[in-house]
């Protein structure tokens, strides 16, 4: 549902007062809440003080008017005669007087002589008459506060005591002194908690069955529970801990006092919300009609509508931002111009990029008035070189020559778009076959001269690829690819063109869906190593086997090396590839030596694998992690790897020879490598390319290459192998020669892991076979 957005505004304005208003009172009612908490506390502890100096006050009245009693003449002579009726009269009307609710005599030993109340135990009576201190009396169900003092005459002839009662008389004038509560709890004699409280829901033996520390803690956990506060101490003066206080206050009668100033405070800010509702109301009111045309005019401009002007009458930031909406539209309309120009043409030459030609030969196949068309892939060939002679600048400008000079070709609905740094695609408006070869004529008639860019003068030479509609596609998309496909077999100036032929596209999806089945295949299964042994002709013993890559797919069956390794190494897969052949290598080195096979295995290395920083490190983990030493293996490298960065080859050739490695050049013969870079390679051994070795025995000059190399390679101090040897005529010819090691067909083809282990058992029988039977 949309809220309109007077609406709007009225709730965000009503919002944002009420929580002001909500937030203002909690904060209030908490600051009230923690002052009246202070409050409380600090009248707790006055009460606390003024309670100790009340009983300070009673224990020194005690004690004053027992000694006026001790002190008098009349009674001590009675006490020192034996007369009992005046000691007894001496004790009342002395009581009386002071008001003293328990009078005693005792002896000097603590034996009562007289008493009003039953004074318990000799123990008891003991601990009245140490000390100055008034003591605690339990007596009769009732406890009282008690002073005794020594009567001389001049010696101690006896002790006179007297008390006061603690009870609810005494709490009650307490509160009324202190302003709190006021409960008392002692120990009577049987181990139970008396108690004497201004607390209405607290009796007197509520706590007769507990002790006097765990009736303090019920209390006061029952206090808390009613939200008083409370303060509980034992008195000094009585010199006693069997009487425990606790003072109580209501925190809710006193936050009471309160609430009317909070009705206060919610009233006032109700009348805040009304009249903040009644504001906002009105300012929406008043901002609603600009809004509503700023509203709509945002809807023309969403919508791509930048005509309709923007009229607000007011002179405020509402007619402000109707006139910035007018130079946004304009700006608007002018920016979607300029990016729907990029977006469809090249920055550069300003033709048609791919995606606006694509639409032009939508809509000229749609109008029906065109039976076919061509289409033109251009090429600027050998452009990488011109780039690095003259510099991209310079290219520039050449480019935007050619593409003035290919619009100059265009028939009135030819187009002639940029799809590349160096590639231009040209539409030719008929499907004609004759039509097209006359295009292509006239653009490289046109550039038979010299082109001069820069004040520079260069002659271009154009690739030209095409194909026709309906017959090589009917979609863009196909029809550009397949004039791409043509223009890369086609050849240079005055050939012109070349067209596509039917299934020229086969390889590319070929190339396309071995390359995805490979990457699949790396990951998963359908990999495996096969291996094939090398003779040594001086050992006379198979002392190395080459692990050679095989492949076979569920889907596309035996996929060959020479296939799939260019494809590899164009899409950078070749690492990952690499990486497998050398852990399955070593695993394999590991494996053999535990069961005796003293073998090396030769693994191939690609040039892409030596242009990676990391090449040396990443190997000595791989065949670490499967048990295996760089001495068990021997790697291959083509004489490329080492042509495309030399400096970097001989650095890593170098590091991996440090390690234990047995380095050697493979397919030698077949590269571009001098003597002098070879001279500079770390290397052990060289292998001569098959291409040299397979016809050894009939071409009399791979029987001179062949001897060349092997005298090269003994010179810089080598060992030279010969691979492909296919017959035992060749044989004998390497050995006479002096080569050191054989490989081929002639002593075995390639075996798995398991056929060449059980080759391996037998193998000496199958090597004697070879060296000495002519048919091999």
């Amino acid at each position: 549902m949309k809220i309109e957005f007077r609406y709007q505004l009225l709730i965000a304005f009503s919002v944002v007062t009420a929580l002001a208003l909500t937030a203002t009172v909690l904060l209030s009612w908490q600051t009230a809440t923690t002052t009246v908490r202070e409050n409380t506390d600090k009248t707790l502890t006055v009460a606390e003080k003024v309670l100790e100096e009340i009983i300070r006050e009673s224990n020194r009245q005690l004690r004053e008017r027992a000694k006026i009693l001790a002190e008098d003449f009349g009674f001590r002579r009675a006490i020192a005669t034996g007369e009992q009726q005046t000691i007894i009269s001496v004790l009342a009307n002395h009581g009386a007087r002071v008001d003293a609710d328990m009078m005693f005599l005792l002896d000097p030993k603590g034996q009562v002589t007289e008493t009003t109340h039953d004074l318990g135990d000799q123990q008891q009576r003991n601990s009245l008459i140490r000390g100055e201190m008034s003591r605690l009396l339990f007596s009769e169900n009732n406890i009282y506060q008690v002073a005794v003092v020594p009567i001389r005459a001049p010696d101690l002839i006896g002790w006179v005591g007297m008390g006061a009662v603690i009870d609810n008389e005494l709490t009650e004038n307490l509160k009324r002194l202190s302003l709190t509560d006021v409960s008392l709890l002692f120990a009577d004699q049987d181990g139970g908690t008396r108690t004497i409280s201004t607390l209405n829901n607290i009796s007197r033996g509520e706590f007769s069955d507990t002790g006097l520390a765990s009736a303090t803690e019920m209390l006061i956990t029952r206090l808390q529970d009613q939200n008083m506060l409370s303060h509980q101490f034992a008195l000094e003066e009585l010199n006693d801990v069997s009487l425990q206080v606790v003072l109580s206050s209501s925190l809710t009668t006193a936050l009471d006092n309160w609430k009317p100033w909070q009705r206060q405070l919610w009233l006032i800010g109700l009348l805040s919300l009304l009249v903040t509702g009644f504001t906002a109301w009105q300012i929406a009111r008043s901002v609603t009609r600009p809004i509503a045309t700023l509203v709509a005019a945002a809807n023309d401009i969403a919508a791509g509508d930048y005509s309709t002007a923007i009229n607000v009458d007011a002179r405020n930031e509402f007619g402000f931002l109707a006139d910035t909406m007018n130079h946004m539209e304009a700006a608007i309309s002018e920016r979607e111009a300029r990016i729907l120009h990029q977006a469809r043409y090249d920055e550069l030459t300003d033709l048609p990029n791919r995606q606006h030609l694509n639409e032009h030969i939508l809509e000229r196949s749609s109008a029906h008035s065109v039976e076919g068309y061509s289409t033109l892939a251009i090429q600027v060939n050998k452009y990488q070189n011109l780039n690095e002679a003259y510099g991209m600048d310079w290219c520039d400008q050449l480019l935007c020559q050619l593409a003035d000079l290919l619009k100059t070709q265009l028939g009135a609905d030819d187009r002639v778009a940029r799809i590349g740094r160096d590639q231009f695609l040209m539409y030719c408006d008929s499907g004609d076959k004759a039509s097209a070869v006359a295009l292509a004529n006239n653009i490289v008639n046109a550039l038979e001269a010299p082109v001069i860019c820069g004040g520079i003068e260069v002659k271009i030479d154009l690739r030209i690829g095409a194909a026709l509609s309906p017959k090589d596609g009917d979609q863009p998309d196909i029809m550009i690819r397949r004039s791409a496909i043509a223009m890369a077999r086609a050849g240079l100036g005055i050939e012109g063109v070349t067209f596509y032929e039917e299934g020229q596209d086969l390889k590319l999806m070929r190339q396309l869906r071995v390359t995805q089945r490979l990457q699949q295949a790396i990951e998963g299964d359908g990999l495996s190593l096969h291996y094939q042994p090398k003779f040594d002709l001086h050992r006379n013993r198979v002392t190395q086997a080459e692990a050679l890559l095989r492949w076979t797919d569920t889907e596309l069956g035996k996929v060959f090396p020479d296939e799939f390794i260019p494809l590899a190494e164009s899409s950078g897969d070749i690492h990952a590839l690499s990486d497998w052949v050398m852990a399955e290598a070593a695993r394999c080195a590991a494996h053999w030596r535990e069961l005796g096979i003293d073998l090396q295995i030769a693994v191939n290395v690609s040039g892409r694998d030596f242009q990676q920083p990391d090449f040396v490190e990443r190997n000595l983990e791989t065949i670490a992690a499967a048990g295996a030493e760089p001495e068990q293996l021997v790697l291959e490298v083509t004489e490329s790897a080492t042509i495309d960065d030399s400096e970097q080859a001989v650095a890593h050739l170098n590091q991996l020879r440090e390690a234990g490695f047995t380095l050697a050049i493979d397919d030698f013969g077949t590269g571009f490598s001098s003597l002098s870079q070879l001279k500079l390679l770390p290397v052990h051994e060289l292998k001569i390319d098959k291409c040299f070795v397979m016809a050894l025995d009939s071409d009399a000059d791979d029987h001179k290459i062949v001897r060349s190399t092997i005298e090269l390679g003994h010179n810089l101090g080598l060992s030279v192998l010969a691979e492909g040897v296919e017959s035992h005529t060749s044989l004998l010819l390497l050995r006479q020669m002096g080569c050191d090691a054989i490989q081929g067909y002639h002593l075995s083809r390639p075996m798995s892991q398991d056929e060449f282990e059980r080759w391996w058992r037998d193998h000496d029988s199958h090597i004697a076979h070879a060296i000495s039977s002519p048919s091999g």
